[in-house]
């Protein structure tokens, strides 16, 4: 089954623009969570990690597409250095297993180094809904 592009533009508007899902919280992630998994799969473990809210002015929405519009910033890693991230996963948990709303990958992935500061610029985290046909 795939969505309609006015389907997935208001599926996406009520996630990101409404705040009718509730607010929504950035993860980052070593691995791909899969479509089962949460929040916390394979979620960022180093020191002083923690997953960023973003703000429903903060999100772009276009048909089925969607995108941050503003930088997310992550704190400073301060420990526990050297996991790759290659994935995101926008939820409803500020902490614990958090129910994924939508899930990407990370154009470019980051090894995370002590000192760093994460962040994405506008546009850097991506998706859409699926409009293909369905197989």
């Amino acid at each position: 089954m795939s969505a309609s592009n006015a389907f997935a533009n208001d599926l996406l508007t009520a996630v990101f623009k409404t705040g009718d899902f509730g607010a929504t919280y950035i993860a980052l992630h070593t691995a791909d969570t899969g479509a089962a998994g949460t929040q916390a799969t394979s979620e960022a473990t180093y020191t002083g990690y923690a997953r960023q809210q973003v703000a429903t002015a903060d999100w772009t929405v276009a048909g089925p597409d969607f995108q941050n519009g503003l930088a997310i910033e992550f704190p400073e890693v301060t420990g526990a250095a050297g996991a790759v991230l290659t994935h995101f996963t926008i939820g409803n948990g500020a902490t614990g297993a958090g129910k994924v709303l939508l899930r990407g990958k990370l154009a470019n992935p980051v090894t995370v180094a002590v000192g760093q500061e994460l962040r994405f610029k506008a546009g850097d985290m991506t998706g859409a809904v699926s409009t293909a046909a369905p197989v």
